[in-house]
């Protein structure tokens, strides 16, 4: 199995909740990769905007959007918005439950009202939550995702009326709502695709319910040690915690790096 191409998972998989930098010995790894020609690419629930950039590392493309965004090096491959009546329908249906909701357009994003939950959950991207005074005009933006601080108890209500959008959840406390069809698996399959190339040519690192499909799919499929045993359970290898230079430790395991 020849590896081509890597994808990372960025909140709880290269960086450990609440870090800002990666540590010297995942940096050391991913430089590693680009050095041998192997591409890396973050794959992640974040909007482009806020993927974070490192020094040392430049990402050779982006999944973003859990899928619904995909960007071989400057070269969009792939966009899909949520059609306007789903982003109507979960916004009012969230506002029935008392909930606000944070929405993302392609080059910005704002809640309706504040939440802690919901500005927690933003927080992991290192960003401030922010209600901009155009909301309404916001919603009338083509929407990538929607973040909605819910219970799984509570997703039936949100989704009432809805016609193609779903669940991700990688945090206990709330979801990333996107297009139904759109996945990081999707995601990698089209990069792959327009490389000529297919899943047993990657490797793919995640820890949470969104990384589920892309570890499945890739010929290597690598949970974190601190992901939920749901993840684990889908992976071809569990490796060390996000905290403990998990990805370097499995692609050492590989012998990829």
């Amino acid at each position: 199995m020849a590896i081509r191409m890597a994808f990372f998972d960025i909140d709880g998989t290269i960086l450990p909740f609440g870090a800002d930098e990666l540590s010297h010995g995942v940096r050391s790894a991913l430089q590693a990769l680009q050095k041998k020609g192997i591409a890396v690419f973050a794959a992640t629930g974040r909007p482009p905007y806020l993927v974070p950039h490192f020094s040392g590392l430049q990402w050779d493309g982006l999944i973003c959007f859990n899928g619904g965004y995909c960007r071989d090096g400057g070269r969009v491959v792939f966009q899909k918005p949520i059609e306007k009546e789903d982003v109507r329908r979960v916004t009012d249906n969230a506002r029935a439950m008392g909930l606000p909701v944070n929405l993302a357009a392609g080059d910005r994003m704002g809640c309706n009202f504040h939440q802690p939950e919901l500005d927690e959950f933003i927080g992991f991207a290192r960003r401030a939550a922010e209600v901009p005074a155009d909301f309404d005009s916001l919603m009338q933006e083509d929407i990538f995702q929607i973040m909605v601080a819910v219970r799984p108890d509570q997703e039936e209500a949100l989704f009432r009326g809805t016609t193609g959008v779903k669940a991700e959840r990688w945090w206990p406390k709330a979801i990333d709502v996107g297009p139904v069809g759109c996945t990081k698996a999707e995601g990698v399959r089209r990069i792959l695709e327009g490389r000529g190339l297919g899943p047993e040519n990657c490797i793919a690192f995640g820890d949470g319910g969104n990384d589920r499909p892309m570890i499945r799919y890739a010929g290597i499929g690598v949970a974190m040690g601190n992901a939920a045993d749901e993840v684990k359970a889908d992976a071809d290898y569990v490796t060390g915690d996000a905290a403990q230079d998990g990805v370097a430790q499995a692609l050492a395991h590989f012998g990829i790096v």
